[in-house]
């Protein structure tokens, strides 16, 4: 990686685990400063311990939280003062996943998927953009997490796909309004990933063991814990995430799955015969 880079900094929201921990362990040991934003004061400091803290810097946020998002956007600009450094690229990576049949999903579900996948995404990139510049000759660049969710809705997770979705849509926006500025937006578009996103899909999914939904959600669970099983390493997307920030022309977007073609097939299949296809499994 170039020299330039040394004093550039990239942030990763939601650091302390997952795919934002392996994007930080993966551009701080190739001497990439970041600033990684945490909820679980916990495990960053766990991984402060492993990186240490000359080229991490971890600031709180919740990404949820407007308020929590004003005083991370007001502390960063004094880290890059302190450390010298100039912010490079944002990587939004900070999301979770509501489960659930959209007949029973409480509202204050919904509110709470797309407060964390969408509004708080857009809001804190927003509050980032004007500190960006560019790394020597590579243009400053943002980076949207989005998810083979966003191009394919998939059933149980209608709020999850739904957010992702609307980042697809945004960043799509985005990308022609930022490039006259010389900012890149790239879309990232994981599939099943090894992370801490889908432990919490047992806590949501109790609530609905009384319905009629009940047996659909034992079999949507047990897909979820064998796709987690079988899900790639985070250390994949990590390094697509490290490749989309240091190629001079990037892609707009980056698939990261096994079976990649499989979900750009069933972007053009007839509804009826996905509909079909996702029912058939379910039974």
């Amino acid at each position: 990686m170039e020299k330039a880079f040394s004093t550039h900094a990239i942030i990763v929201t939601g650091a302390n685990s997952g795919i934002g921990a392996a994007c930080a362990r993966h551009f701080v040991g190739r001497g990439v400063p970041v600033i990684g934003t945490y909820r679980n004061e916990a495990k960053m400091k766990e991984l402060l311990a492993t990186l240490g803290t000359e080229r991490l810097v971890a600031v709180p946020m919740d990404v949820a939280d407007e308020r929590s998002r004003r005083q991370a956007a007001e502390r960063i600009p004094q880290v890059l003062k302190e450390r010298g450094w100039q912010l490079y690229a944002v990587v939004n990576n900070a999301g979770i996943a509501v489960p659930g049949p959209m007949k029973y999903l409480p509202m204050t579900q919904l509110k709470e998927q797309f407060e964390v996948n969408v509004f708080g995404l857009v809001d804190f990139t927003q509050r980032m953009l004007p500190l960006l510049r560019p790394a020597g000759h590579l243009r400053p660049r943002v980076l949207l997490m989005s998810s083979v969710a966003g191009l394919v809705a998939h059933p149980m997770l209608g709020a999850y796909s739904a957010s992702k979705y609307a980042v697809e849509a945004i960043g799509d926006a985005w990308r022609i309004e930022l490039k006259p500025f010389g900012i890149e937006l790239i879309l990232i578009e994981p599939g099943p990933i090894r992370t801490p996103i889908w432990k919490s899909f047992e806590k949501y999914i109790d609530q609905y063991r009384d319905t009629e939904y009940a047996p659909f959600l034992e079999k949507t669970d047990r897909v979820v814990q064998k796709m987690v099983r079988e899900a790639l390493p985070v250390e994949r997307v990590a390094k697509v995430v490290y490749k989309a920030c240091t190629q001079p022309k990037p892609k707009t977007r980056y698939l990261v799955a096994r079976g990649a073609w499989m979900y750009r097939l069933m972007r053009i299949l007839p509804d009826r015969w996905k509909d079909s296809l996702f029912l058939k499994y379910a039974r």
